[in-house]
């Protein structure tokens, strides 16, 4: 069987580790051909003590300081990048897998080598009977939300093309970290696992959802504040970085428009002074992204036409049902579709 490591992030969470690493100790994957890596992000809580006492089996890596989502992860993807695993299994540790996941991701990974990214279908828990995520949807002005979420489950289903896969729990092919690189780590947290699966396309490779595979995700909306500020800086510069130039003009319209929108939206719920802060740190980190840029748009093998197909013009965020979101759907939905039939690049 292919090599696979499986990277859970910790940070904090004590109180999850007991059933995520439990159930993890159940895979029926051969465990000669597996190896599970906890990363501790510098946590508050006695984790790295919980998991030597009662997980002697997996390797820990403990970091000194909070490296965020990005930074995190990238240390355990560098310690198995040296030990030459065929993939990788990024995984949230608020999580809980069932025993044939890993298989059944490995089993379809082998099938088709252009296939880079798969992702699990992500349930919730408690209740099992509803979807967190079936695979990811990306907005063409960089937003992004989870696919069907707390709709009712279907037992089982074909695999699919997505257009990202969830950070939450995402099988990576080795070959395509070693093409496209690790996270991304200036972004810290949020809209990295976008950045990941867009560049994936990019380079020619499918990313798909296996319904056959579950985990479990014991899922909450956050309404910090802070948050948005994350998912706004980083939502401009997975698109700066990643569109091309004409694709960019032609989407500038209604990116104003829905700025306007957005200050004014956050005036009304409190996070002004965040959305304010994002567009500063956008600004401050714009050299960084511009060169990035130049090495991703001189190394993609794919164009904004053939990847627009992967893109929506409808938001929806769980949790918020807003009927002024319902308008603005209308309006940005409509102007994507008629954008999308100018681009031939």
């Amino acid at each position: 069987m292919p090599k696979v490591a499986i990277i859970v992030l910790i940070y904090n969470g004590l109180k999850y580790l007991p059933a995520c690493f439990g159930s993890l100790k159940k895979i029926d994957y051969p465990k000669e051909d597996l190896e599970i890596i906890a990363v501790d992000n510098n946590s508050q809580e006695r984790t790295v003590d919980y998991l030597k006492k009662n997980f002697p089996e997996i390797t820990l890596i403990e970091s000194k300081r909070n490296l965020g989502y990005t930074g995190g992860n990238n240390l355990g993807l560098r310690y198995a990048l040296k030990k030459n695993f065929d993939y990788f299994f990024i995984l949230n540790h608020d999580t809980e897998v069932k025993a044939n996941f890993l298989k059944e991701l490995v089993s379809l990974a082998e099938k088709d080598k252009k296939i880079g990214i798969l992702q699990p279908k992500v349930l919730l828990w408690p209740e099992t009977d509803k979807i967190q995520t079936s695979g990811n949807k990306i907005h063409y002005l960089g937003f992004c939300y989870s696919g069907d979420c707390y709709q009712k489950d279907y037992l089982f289903g074909e695999p699919k093309e997505i257009a990202y896969a969830s950070g939450s729990a995402m099988l990576v092919r080795r070959e395509v970290l070693e093409k496209i690189g690790l996270f991304d780590e200036d972004y810290f947290m949020y809209h990295e696992d976008v950045d990941l699966g867009w560049l994936t396309h990019l380079a020619g490779y499918k990313i798909m959802v296996v319904p056959r595979a579950v985990v479990y995700h014991k899922y909450s909306f956050s309404r910090n504040k802070k948050k948005f500020f994350w998912m706004e800086r980083n939502r401009f510069w997975v698109i700066l970085k990643n569109y091309k130039i004409g694709t960019l003009i032609l989407i500038f319209p209604a990116f104003i428009f829905m700025e306007i929108g957005l200050i004014f939206y956050s005036l009304v719920s409190g996070w002004f002074i965040w959305k304010i802060k994002s567009y500063f740190s956008a600004l401050s980190g714009l050299n960084k992204v511009l060169e990035k840029r130049k090495k991703v748009q001189r190394e993609r093998v794919v164009g904004d036409r053939e990847f627009s197909r992967y893109l929506t013009g409808v938001v929806k965020f769980e949790d918020i049902n807003n009927p002024v979101l319902s308008l603005a759907n209308i309006f940005f939905n409509l102007y994507w579709k008629i954008t999308k039939q100018l681009i031939f690049w």
